[in-house]
């Protein structure tokens, strides 16, 4: 389950709290919010989830602690089916030593550059329709170094 603030990219622009989003365990992050707003976010975040369910709309993690290869990440990203409509994540590559803050909406994607606070990783979410899990990971392995 994804927030609804990352689908309409309103709470986490700020890398640092995106990064910090990614590394909570679904579990944790979800009782982090019902411990200090119970009411109002509780109520709002299963509502959209099932909305977002019943619409065929699926998100995919992925995480490594080896880093991808530039051109083989592009060459997935070129590849990636038009069911993806949103990605969000920290990525590393082999040929930077910087970590790379990763959005793409549709076909259009961007990357911010930025030195690494934390131990390099590949962090990322795939939001779409009728996504095959087992695909988009498996691509995602083929461009581990």
């Amino acid at each position: 389950q994804v927030p609804l603030p990352i689908i309409l990219d309103v709470a986490y622009n700020d890398p640092e709290a995106y990064e910090q989003f990614l590394e909570e365990p679904d579990e944790h992050h979800h009782e982090h919010h019902h411990e200090h707003h119970h009411e109002h976010h509780h109520e709002h975040h299963h509502h959209h989830s099932a909305h977002l369910e019943n619409d065929g709309f699926i998100s995919i993690s992925f995480t490594s602690d080896r880093p991808f290869e530039i051109q083989k990440f592009q060459d997935f990203l070129d590849n990636l089916t038009s069911d993806v409509f949103r990605a969000k994540g920290i990525l590393w590559f082999q040929e930077s030593d910087l970590k790379h803050i990763f959005q793409l909406s549709g076909k259009r994607c961007s990357m911010e550059a930025e030195t690494w606070t934390t131990t390099p990783s590949n962090q990322v979410v795939f939001i779409g329709r009728n996504l095959n899990a087992e695909q988009i990971r498996a691509a995602l392995k083929d461009c581990i170094v």
